[in-house]
């Protein structure tokens, strides 16, 4: 993958069996440590929700989290994650 995943993107990883699509992402979680240059910049934080064999969206899908930057043990690199053709986008309906 040669950019950032964004929210709506479908995805698959290496060894990991499915399809996900991408619900939130967010830049954070970066800090300083004990010494005068022990600076740990923010990552990008990346949650994605499991789909169901057919492609179509499951709320109770298998969550997936993990960083594409930063200082962070749940790191996945972009070389690892394929982006698919397909792309989903939510739509919210307001109920009385």
């Amino acid at each position: 993958m040669k950019r950032e995943p964004k929210v709506g993107d479908v995805l698959t990883f290496e060894g990991v069996e499915g399809r996900f699509v991408v619900e939130d992402t967010w830049y954070g979680g970066g800090g300083t440590g004990h010494g005068p240059h022990d600076v740990y910049p923010d990552g990008l934080h990346v949650y994605c929700r499991k789909l169901t064999p057919s492609g179509n969206f499951d709320p109770d899908g298998d969550k997936l989290e993990f960083t594409t930057s930063g200082c962070f043990n749940n790191r996945i690199g972009l070389s690892q994650i394929t982006l698919c053709k397909r792309r989903m986008v939510r739509t919210f309906v307001w109920e009385n």
